[in-house]
């Protein structure tokens, strides 16, 4: 008898963007979820949220990745600096040039590939004070290449 392979439920984005866990630091697959455009400390900023696909104690765990922006609009259209980390990451991820930097395809072009990522854990906050250890979470550091063509 062979066991079946269910994927994913596909979660909500409440699940997703109200999850902060806490994994070791190190480099691991993920897979592209979702973007959001927003303004956070009054500056413009994306969050791209990605499952972890390694296989482990991190498996199907949510992790963020934040990047700077120059603008963003209500209707989620941004506009990344040219030597940000955001377009950076893109062209290592994708191995295409950016041609606009206000129209950088991240959904069509993440979607489906398995990523390589940098994880590290936050252990200050805005103010560079230190968190106590259970209030320490895990983030995306860098994205560093495609796994899958």
């Amino acid at each position: 008898m062979t066991a079946e392979v269910k994927p994913f439920p596909t979660p909500n984005i409440t699940q997703i963007t109200d999850s902060h866990c806490l994994i070791d630091p190190g480099e691991y697959e993920v897979a592209y979820l979702l973007h959001r455009t927003s303004t956070r400390f009054k500056r413009p900023n994306m969050t791209i949220w990605f499952q972890v696909i390694s296989p482990g104690a991190a498996f199907g765990l949510y992790l963020p990745r934040y990047y700077n922006l120059e603008w963003v609009r209500k209707n989620g259209a941004f506009k990344a600096m040219r030597h940000s980390d955001c377009t950076r990451e893109f062209i290592a991820v994708t191995d295409e040039p950016v041609k606009r930097l206000d129209r950088i395809p991240l959904a069509d072009r993440y979607k489906g590939r398995v990523i390589l990522a940098r994880v590290d854990t936050v252990t200050t906050d805005s103010k560079n004070q230190k968190l106590p250890e259970l209030a320490r979470y895990s983030v995306i550091k860098q994205l560093l290449r495609s796994c899958t063509g």
